[in-house]
């Protein structure tokens, strides 16, 4: 009698446990989507922080045409293949298209890591490329920033220019 009662008993406990070890698992799968879940609205947050940036950065260089009518002269010069006129219009150029090189090299740096996606970054970089293929100062000052910056994104410019994506 004493053994059929230890033997129910013990049948009873490994019923329980089976019954816990199925219920944590339920759990823990729970708490893995719950996760999951979190860890997507943090990237889609990610991914809309980045493109909000750059959307500002965008807006703060179109913000200098737009309000300084000596600089859109300049600017409009440039992109007609017009030589800078003194060192200072050279000056303002290549201090522009540094900022355009360095904001393309931001948005490559977020596209590599999945922040923004290949039409967000080529529209990035449609400007910049214009600028490499229109304004005269723009090839030598990206021929001297081509050591410093991110290897993969002076190829994908290199072949956006080869490919000859403005100008024909």
């Amino acid at each position: 009698m004493k053994n059929e009662n230890l033997q129910t008993w013990a049948l009873v406990s490994e019923v329980i446990g089976g019954i816990a070890v199925v219920l944590s698992l339920i759990f823990v799968g729970f708490q893995i989507q719950q996760s999951s879940e979190e860890t997507a609205m943090n990237t889609r947050a990610l991914e809309a922080t980045a493109y909000q940036n750059l959307i500002a950065q965008i807006e703060s260089m179109n913000t200098l045409i737009i309000q300084d009518p000596e600089f859109a002269d300049l600017y409009n010069r440039m992109l007609n293949r017009e030589s800078p006129t003194n060192s200072v219009e050279r000056q303002r150029i290549v201090t522009f298209i540094t900022l355009s090189i360095r904001h393309g090299d931001l948005a490559f740096k977020q596209y590599q890591n999945e922040l923004i996606d290949k039409e967000s970054l080529d529209s990035v970089l449609t400007p910049l490329v214009a600028f490499l293929e229109l304004m005269e100062p723009a090839k030598p000052r990206w021929e001297q920033l081509r050591p410093v910056l991110n290897a993969g994104y002076v190829n994908y410019v290199d072949k956006k220019i080869e490919l000859g994506s403005l100008v024909q």
